[in-house]
């Protein structure tokens, strides 16, 4: 069995090298959205109620983004394809375990969503956003937030059958509350009531927490206890669901 988890590894992180448009939804787009927003940042007016830079703000929702790719075209697109060409069905004769199976998957999207986020980094403390001092706790936030992104995208592949549908919806979806959740934009800039909206995705925590790790004056919309908390349930709920509902291929 330790020997199928090895392999299943090796096979994944060489078809998202291989696949020509994963490899750009998953590391160029990324920063190219990085490169427009950080110049958006530097020339928008700070809002008074903030302690941190816009572009400062911008650069750990780009980064939120950047995983979510991860999660939507790096794992429920491929996963739905392997459920239409009929891969599953293959790998359903076989002793590999769903547990496994999902498990080879989070572990092959981490070594991808690592070195992406390292490559942000390095990127962040050219431009001044790391200081190296909050290297560990920024790595430590950002890694629970991959694993939260690349167990939504294994949900949402194993029960979507059409990755056009997926794709498209979770699309549709992410965008707007990204923006709304205190990710791309700060919630001081809505009405009150977006910020109790807000507080019903484990986003707005994501951002909160990942700004805490990364900027020693920036101040918490929400305690470092309860940020941590429901991102470390989230993430169990996610696995637990994930395990549940996940299905190999369309039962007749």
């Amino acid at each position: 069995m330790q020997q199928i988890y090895f392999n299943l590894i090796r096979v994944g992180i060489r078809e998202i090298v291989r696949d020509k448009k994963l490899f750009f939804f998953i590391l160029i787009f990324p920063l190219m959205f990085l490169a427009m927003f950080v110049s958006l940042g530097k020339m928008l007016k700070m809002p008074s109620q903030m302690t941190i830079h816009f572009d400062e703000f911008m650069f750990p929702g780009i980064l939120i983004f950047a995983l979510l790719g991860i999660g939507l075209y790096g794992t429920t697109s491929p996963l739905v394809d392997y459920r239409k060409n009929n891969t599953f069905k293959i790998l359903e004769t076989t002793t590999i375990s769903k547990p496994i199976f999902i498990l080879s998957q989070l572990s092959v999207r981490l070594i991808i969503g690592i070195c992406q986020i390292s490559l942000y980094l390095i990127i962040g403390a050219f431009l001044g956003y790391v200081n190296l001092s909050n290297l560990i706790s920024t790595l430590l936030v950002s890694s629970l937030i991959l694993i939260i992104m690349i167990m939504i995208g294994i949900f949402f592949g194993g029960i979507f059958n059409s990755s056009d549908l997926a794709i498209g919806l979770l699309a549709g979806l992410s965008g707007p509350i990204l923006m709304l959740s205190n990710v791309m934009l700060p919630l001081d800039i809505f009405p009150m009531n977006f910020k109790y909206i807000a507080q019903i995705f484990p986003f707005a925590y994501m951002g909160d927490l990942l700004r805490s790790a990364l900027y020693d004056n920036y101040v918490n919309e929400y305690s470092y206890l309860k940020s941590m908390s429901i991102i470390l349930i989230s993430i169990l709920v996610l696995i637990f669901i994930t395990i549940k509902t996940f299905k190999f291929y369309e039962k007749n």
